[in-house]
């Protein structure tokens, strides 16, 4: 799965939530990709099938 995040949130992913993110892969047998988007908002973030990059979830989406 690709999940798309502002680059803040990458940021606190990669340095304090790290353990975690690779606990959850190991659990669920999934590999999470991250990217930075610097448009979305902190609290913004979209997930995609990385199979097929089909959107599965997008949440904070302002229209």
């Amino acid at each position: 799965m690709r999940v798309v995040v502002n680059p803040n949130v990458l940021d606190r992913l990669r340095r304090e939530d790290e353990d975690l993110i690779i606990n959850f892969e190991k659990k669920y047998l999934v590999k999470l990709e991250f990217r930075a988007d610097t448009s979305f908002h902190a609290e913004q973030f979209k997930i995609f099938d990385g199979t097929n990059n089909r959107q599965l979830e997008s949440v904070g989406e302002h229209h």
